[in-house]
């Protein structure tokens, strides 16, 4: 699909094209330092956070969902939803131009039946005039709720929490059966997912993962009892903290934080100069983020459009 001189576009197809749109994304950071893409890990968890059998047969043939832009066989841009009735844009800040004819394609390729309607969410930050105009052209309008994407420099220092009393820090174990299964049920617990151990293993073939990033606290019994994960973007020397989550069971005990502050001491450590995590505007996890020092932030706003189905 030709959408004008030199640049082509067409569906994601295998592994390869995973891994290329995995350092396309790493390219996008080192040129803008924003969260104008979607960071590595992200990308990663969309590919290898689940079963692998379900992941291979996502891949078996290309998917109509995503769409690449490639211009001298270099990609470009890419398109792709998270969720039901959504697109996220990663596109190279010089090629911005193409942002039009990616939503056209998403409208037709992506939205959400309604009703009787259409409707689409996209999403631009703050001080991206160029897509927020854009945007507002063909129809969408700013929803009242954003995400916040915090930033911490590690040049300095890292943070630091101590643990509570009852309770002792270690990484995962790589390839442990029983740390999946009791990580699993804190991250169900904390966000009402339904993730099983075998998704939690597979994650560890991703390509930026470190079981020694992977910090949980874990109580006198045994029991897991909550967790952060940090993956490193070597190429950028970002920590990139996802997910932050404490069983409801050990809440309020500082737990979530001092697994942040420690994964990210090592991350450090391994050469991380820049930390950075993200949750919605009006998560009570900004407040303990705030505290560890993630002062600098980005919003990301959700545009939506809604137009009729004839």
């Amino acid at each position: 699909m030709t959408m004008r001189t030199g640049i082509t576009s067409r569906p994601l197809s295998g592994w390869s094209d995973v891994m290329r749109i995995h350092e396309f994304l790493a390219e996008i950071y080192a040129e803008t330092r924003t969260g104008r893409a979607w960071e590595i890990r992200r990308w990663e968890g969309s590919f290898w956070h689940d079963d692998p059998d379900t992941v291979a047969q996502s891949l078996a043939t290309s998917r109509a969902d995503i769409r690449i832009w490639e211009e001298g066989g270099a990609i470009v841009a890419v398109a792709h939803p998270e969720g039901q009735g959504d697109v996220h844009l990663e596109t190279h800040p010089r090629r911005a131009d193409i942002e039009d004819e990616m939503l056209a394609w998403a409208e037709d390729a992506l939205s959400r039946s309604d009703g009787g309607s259409r409707t689409l969410t996209a999403f631009a930050l703050t001080d991206d005039r160029r897509r927020r105009a854009l945007l507002a052209t063909r129809g969408y309008r700013r929803e009242p709720w954003h995400l916040v994407q915090r930033w911490r420099s590690l040049v300095d220092d890292a943070p630091s929490a101590s643990v509570a009393d009852g309770y002792r820090l270690r990484s995962l174990r790589p390839g442990d059966v029983e740390d999946a299964s009791a990580l699993a049920q804190v991250i169900n617990a904390a966000f009402g997912h339904s993730f099983g151990p075998s998704a939690l293993l597979n994650f560890e073939r991703s390509p930026s993962y470190r079981h020694e990033l992977q910090i949980v606290a874990q109580a006198r019994d045994g029991t897991i009892a909550a967790h952060a994960g940090v993956t490193l973007d070597r190429r950028n020397l970002l920590a990139i903290v996802e997910p932050v989550c404490t069983h409801p069971d050990h809440r309020r005990r500082g737990l979530a934080s001092a697994c942040m502050a420690e994964g990210i001491r090592r991350a450090r450590a391994l050469g991380a100069m820049r930390a950075t995590v993200s949750t919605g505007d009006d998560n009570p996890s900004n407040e303990v983020y705030a505290r560890l020092g993630f002062a600098e932030v980005e919003v990301v706003e959700a545009w939506r459009k809604t137009w009729s189905a004839d």
